[in-house]
């Protein structure tokens, strides 16, 4: 039994603690504690749990015996271990006292030293089981015939840890600044509902969600699980990234002619348009076009992109086109076999365990989505549920441009990948090269990047105290994302601004104030010098 000043409990059982933090992270594990009186039906009944397990977690409480000869472990406890052995299951073992028991584990997948069951240690430990911290430690002692003095091995943070502000370098108190921005926000009505994530080293400091799902009075709030229709947010966290790994695989060059893989669009100057010159903007098709209006299927709508003449030379003048993305989430189908849905959920969403990130929802969850619009045009309905776009919604749902939904915890988790420089969670989605080459500014001078976006020097979503590296992509439901390498963090805003009307552009001001709040927030020396000097000019 143990004391934690944070307990209301005296004589708390052992275990209880760390199990309460191993279960915040992962539900789906049964939990039994084993005592120097447990009988040999309690093993029995445990033993049969193991069998049907697929990974062993051993936690021990032996505290150090002074010349005592033995190693802690009581004689009914060995041989219930040495049948565990004989599973052959994947074992780990954890020491809350006494580093010679690990001893006992000869067989064991991992062995970790804690050393004490403090809260400290405890909350560390499960931080590195579940890779949220940095595994650097060598012990201090040598087991005989085992390790000797010094041993250990070395991890690397692999996933977002949740922790308090202050560990990320924020002032707690001016990053709920955020709060207020928000809120304010809401209440001028410039979106109903928002999620705010704010990450920096490898930490989640900051993760809200505010407001209701309408202006109604009978709304419900919103929470972390709800989805929101994340427009072109679509053409860096699908197509962009559907890019990269076909790029990464060798599947394509930058410099393929579109035409290499639809032949039908390649005709005259179109010839010469490349899978970079789609990436950058750079095709000289024009911005948009109301397919919706003219075309009644998929493969009308598609015939119509591909007829589309050219307002510039390509390679000329960067022309943001909606119709550009069209086509590339169409090369990358072609190259993978498989819908852009597909490949994007194979290769990133399912093995980041982005689980609130899809392409048309199903119509069970669709409460669940923040809505958009209320189409008085062409859907004549609140648009919730299916994708926002009425081009992507012609086309199924499914394309280049538009059509994915997520939460901004979701998103964090693909954005932190790609600060890791394209690995996550101990593995690894795209090469560091590749990574370095889609957010690498075009020139000096340009705005962007293979498919992502970058910082202006004036009026931009990202605010006046992001640094000039920074990069990121906006949505015009009312999403965002925004990276800035230099110091490390990235913010994820979500709302549903265009409910009831995109009329409503009230957010172009609170994006800018947002980020700015992010950067005034951080303790830093440097980084508020620069901020104050921002504000004073």
């Amino acid at each position: 039994e143990i004391n934690r000043a944070s307990n209301q409990y005296p004589n708390e059982p052992f275990g209880a603690y760390f199990s309460q933090q191993f279960k915040r992270r992962y539900g789906n594990v049964d939990t039994y504690r084993l005592t120097p009186t447990s009988n040999a039906l309690v093993f029995d009944s445990v033993l049969t749990r193991i069998r049907r397990s697929d990974i062993v977690l051993m936690a021990l409480y032996v505290k150090v015996r002074s010349s005592s000869g033995k190693i802690g472990i009581p004689d009914n406890m060995l041989g219930f271990l040495a049948k565990v052995d004989t599973l052959q299951k994947s074992t780990v073992v954890i020491s809350y006292g006494n580093p010679y028991v690990v001893a006992a584990f000869p067989k064991a997948s991992a062995l970790m030293c804690a050393y004490s069951d403090a809260e400290p240690l405890v909350e560390a430990s499960v931080e590195a089981l579940f890779g949220e911290i940095e595994v650097s430690g060598k012990l201090p002692v040598s087991i005989p015939g085992q390790f000797p003095y010094g041993s250990g091995v070395q991890y690397l943070q692999g996933y977002l840890r949740k922790d308090e502000p202050a560990a990320a370098g924020f002032d707690p108190v001016r990053l709920h600044r955020i709060d207020e921005v928000i809120t304010a926000a809401i209440r001028d009505s410039a979106f109903p509902a928002a999620q705010v994530v704010v990450a920096r080293d490898g930490i989640l400091a900051y993760n809200a969600s505010f407001g209701t799902y309408t202006y109604d009075a009978s709304a419900r709030e919103i929470d972390g699980s709800t989805l929101f229709d994340i427009a072109s947010l679509t053409k860096v966290v699908a197509t962009t990234a559907a890019v990269m790994k076909l790029y990464d695989q060798q599947k394509l060059s930058l410099d393929d002619s579109v035409g290499k893989y639809i032949p039908q669009f390649s005709v005259g100057p179109k010839s010469s348009i490349t899978v970079r010159h789609l990436l950058l903007h750079k095709s000289g098709l024009p911005p948009f076009r109301k397919l919706y209006d003219v075309c009644k299927t998929p493969a009308e709508a598609l015939d119509s992109i591909y007829a589309t003449p050219l307002v510039a030379q390509p390679g000329d003048t960067t022309i943001y086109s909606d119709l550009g993305m069209i086509i590339l989430g169409k090369v990358v189908e072609k190259i993978s076999g498989m819908s852009l849905s597909t490949f994007v959920t194979q290769e990133f969403y399912q093995p980041l365990r982005m689980n609130n990130t899809v392409f048309n929802p199903s119509k069970a969850i669709w409460p669940q989505v923040a809505p958009t619009e209320v189409d008085t045009l062409w859907r004549m309905r609140t648009v919730q549920g299916t994708v926002h776009d009425e081009n992507a919604a012609l086309l199924g749902g499914i394309s280049g441009n538009a059509g994915l939904f997520s939460t901004a915890s979701d998103l964090a988790i693909f954005m932190q990948m790609i600060m890791n420089k394209g690995t996550y969670g101990g593995v690894r989605y795209l090469s560091a090269g590749t990574v370095d080459e889609f957010i690498r500014k075009e020139t000096s001078t340009s705005t962007r990047a293979l498919g992502w976006d970058f910082k202006s020097a004036k009026a931009s979503s990202a605010g006046g105290l992001f640094s000039m590296s920074s990069f990121g992509h906006t949505g015009f439901t009312g999403t965002s994302i925004w990276a800035d390498p230099e110091r490390n963090l990235f913010v994820i805003f979500l709302t549903n601004r265009v409910y009831p009307t995109r009329a409503n552009t009230k957010i172009s001001k609170v994006r800018s104030v947002l980020h700015d709040a992010v950067i005034n927030a951080l303790m830093n020396d440097g980084d508020r010098k620069r901020a104050a000097g921002k504000e004073s000019k």
